[in-house]
């Protein structure tokens, strides 16, 4: 069996669709992005980096995907990134993703998650940054 798609682009549209339509998180953020917008305003989402790794059987092929969440925020502690993990995490695990782009979504945890601060060299502050990873198992229809 061969693959005949990567599935990053199918995932990424999934987690877009699915975060954009989360109204508890899109309260507590301006935007979600891809590409952030020069000047955007904090707090943002960003869908970041993936991989994938292929996996076979005797009739079915598919992908673990591991995908990374950024959280970006100018607020001076931790809560306010943690509230929109809160939110993602939620809206990510908290019920099956609908076949997508060629692609059915077997199984999806969050593996990982960390929130630190940051100096990016343009603010005088510290900015918070949070990073969420997530397992998703697809496979190709």
């Amino acid at each position: 069996m061969t693959m005949t798609s990567s599935p990053l682009l199918a995932v990424q549209k999934a987690l877009f669709t699915r975060l954009n339509s989360t109204t508890a998180l899109k309260a507590l953020v301006t935007g979600i992005y891809d590409d952030v917008p020069q000047g955007q305003s904090f707090p943002y989402v960003v869908i970041g980096e993936d991989t994938s790794s292929p996996w076979y059987s005797k009739t079915t092929e598919g992908h673990e995907v591991v995908t990374t969440i950024h959280t970006w925020s100018s607020y001076r502690g931790f809560k306010q990134v943690k509230s929109i993990h809160n939110e993602i995490v939620k809206a990510i695990t908290g019920k099956a993703f609908e076949n997508t782009e060629g692609y059915a979504f077997m199984s999806l945890r969050m593996d990982f998650e960390e929130v630190f601060s940051e100096e990016d060299g343009i603010h005088t502050q510290s900015i918070r940054h949070g990073v969420i990873r997530f397992r998703i198992h697809v496979q190709q229809l």
